[in-house]
């Protein structure tokens, strides 16, 4: 086919279009193979200035080392609510209730009968809970977050039958459950400890 003539009476916009996009077909569909550079090649002096920075690098897995988000630790362990809690409080085998709020949350109001240990205070204080560790412990905090890091904490620790207070604290008061309070000094005086 012959190339058309490109007089000035033709119409040349409709044919430089159609031979640029011509040009950007070929270009972008070599068939060539790509040749990777051998891994021992150094690296290039300086980054041209147009480049995009690397993407991230991949989030590791879960360890103990990197926890789970909060929320996914609360969807991997039984839950209790309220209203299912309030009866066995009151029963003589009534089960460990762990306060993990601070010591000023718990001194304005605390679920009947909870210990307070602080989820930042958890860990080294372990020790404190051994006898424990193979009974149920319910584990609640205002609204749900520091409970996870705590469930988390023990579990890691071996404790068996960690159960979370669904709603926690706000659920629970709002529910109207009843509370105790202690004075802001002896929780304070007692590490934490009721």
């Amino acid at each position: 086919m012959p190339w058309p003539s490109l007089s000035p009476h033709a119409t040349t916009r409709p044919t430089a279009l159609a031979l640029t996009a011509l040009l950007l077909a070929t270009a972008c569909t070599n068939t060539a193979p790509r040749r990777e550079p051998p891994a021992t090649a150094p690296a290039p002096a300086a980054a041209p200035a147009n480049t995009s920075p690397a993407p991230p690098p991949a989030a590791p897995p879960p360890t103990a080392a990197s926890p789970q988000p909060p929320t996914d630790i609360l969807a991997t362990v039984p839950a209790i609510s309220a209203a299912a809690l309030e009866p066995r409080l009151a029963s003589a085998s009534a089960p460990l209730v762990l306060d993990v709020r601070t010591p000023e949350e718990y001194a304005t109001g605390h679920l009947p009968g909870a210990r307070l240990i602080p989820h930042d205070q958890l860990a080294q204080r372990l020790a404190e809970l051994a006898s424990a560790r193979d009974q149920e412990v319910i584990v609640y905090c205002r609204t749900g977050r520091r409970a996870a890091l705590a469930i988390d904490t023990l579990q890691l620790a071996g404790f068996s039958r960690v159960v979370h207070l669904q709603g926690d604290y706000l659920g629970w008061s709002a529910r109207g459950g009843r509370i105790e309070a202690a004075l802001p000094e002896h929780a304070a005086a007692c590490g934490g400890q009721p």
